[in-house]
């Protein structure tokens, strides 16, 4: 699946409504609400496609979290490259990148990877992927 930075992941779309994805997806799936201080984002979580919808309190799209499937960027594997290899390769893309141990933050291109290894470690894998929104990391 192509990342389109703030556009789309594949067939999603930013613009999609909760009742857009849902029907794309064609799953099952869970719904539920994660929060943070005042900010709380609104779920779908499909568990076949390992893929969490995040959305605002009026159903907007926040952004996508995929654990499974092969979100591509730049022709770059993001969940099949080593985590290592991807901050090296964000920080040519964006000097502005914020890297906090074992997850990076790129603002410019509306994408997060994290690692649940030892980021130190040559063979740490991501764990997620989030594609955002642009703004979303202001209200965070």
């Amino acid at each position: 699946m192509i990342i389109i930075p703030f556009k789309s992941v594949g067939s999603l779309h930013f613009s999609d409504t909760r009742e857009d994805v849902r029907k794309k997806l064609n799953e099952k799936f869970t719904s539920g609400v994660k929060g943070k201080d005042n900010y709380k984002d609104y779920y779908d979580y499909f568990k076949q496609s390992e893929l969490f919808v995040y959305y605002d309190e009026k159903g907007n799209i926040n952004a996508f979290e995929y654990f499974k499937p092969n979100p591509i960027f730049n022709n770059v594997n993001l969940l099949e490259t080593h985590y290592r290899d991807l901050v090296s390769l964000f920080q040519r893309f964006d000097p502005e990148l914020t890297i906090n141990y074992d997850e990076f933050t790129s603002l410019k291109y509306g994408i997060g990877v994290n690692t649940i290894d030892d980021p130190d470690e040559e063979n740490a894998i991501p764990q997620s992927v989030v594609i955002f929104k642009r703004g979303y990391f202001d209200f965070i």
